[in-house]
C-alpha cells in the first residue's frame, strides 16, 4: 500500500506508516493537484518492486465500501479489454449542501461499460501506463479525462453497480 500525502498536519503520515504503508509526502512547493498525487503514488509503487496487473486508486475523504476489491478484481479480470473498472460513488452528506447533493447524482450511475468514470477507480495497469497516467496540468477533471484517453487507445471503462 502507498499512501500519499499533500501537506497534511493531522497525523496522517505516521498514521499510515504504522499501518505499514510506504509513504510519499508531496513536496510542498509544487502545487498540490490530485493527478500529481495519484502519479507520485504509482510511481513510488513502480519504484519499490514489480507492479501487481491491478492498482487501486482512492482519496482521502473516501473509503472502500466492504466486498468492493474483490468485486472490482472479479470485473476488470473477466474482460483483458478492460482497462479501469469503477463503481458508484455515495457523498458522506448527500443532503448537507446543493453541491452535495450534486455531486451524489453525478456520482450515481447505470453498471455497463462507460464513456468516462471519475473518482476512485481500480485501473488495469498495463492500460494506466500506456496513456502516461493523470495529466498533472490539470486542476480538476483529470479522471474522466483520463477514462477518455484510455478509451481512444483501445481500452473499455466499466462501471459495476457497486
Amino acid at each position: 500500500m502507498v499512501y500519499v500525502d499533500s501537506g497534511s498536519t493531522d497525523g496522517s503520515v505516521n498514521a499510515a506508516k504504522r499501518l505499514g504503508a510506504t509513504v510519499v509526502e508531496l513536496d510542498c512547493s509544487v502545487p498540490f493537484t490530485m493527478a500529481r498525487g495519484r502519479n507520485a503514488g504509482f510511481a513510488r509503487l513502480r519504484a519499490i518492486g514489480p507492479l501487481p496487473e491491478f492498482v487501486q486508486f482512492i482519496d482521502g475523504d473516501c473509503s472502500l465500501e466492504t466486498g468492493w476489491l474483490a468485486k472490482g478484481l472479479a470485473a476488470i479480470a473477466a474482460d483483458r479489454t478492460v482497462g479501469l473498472v469503477a463503481g458508484n460513488r455515495n457523498e458522506f452528506a448527500p443532503h448537507a449542501t446543493i453541491y452535495n447533493e450534486l455531486a451524489q447524482m453525478e456520482w450515481r450511475g447505470r453498471p455497463g461499460y462507460v464513456s468516462y468514470t471519475g473518482g476512485d477507480m481500480l485501473v488495469r495497469t498495463n492500460a494506466f501506463e500506456a496513456v502516461e497516467g493523470f495529466n498533472e496540468s490539470l486542476i480538476a477533471g483529470e479522471d474522466p479525462e483520463l477514462g477518455v484517453r484510455m478509451r481512444l487507445a483501445g481500452w473499455k471503462l466499466l462501471r459495476i453497480d457497486e
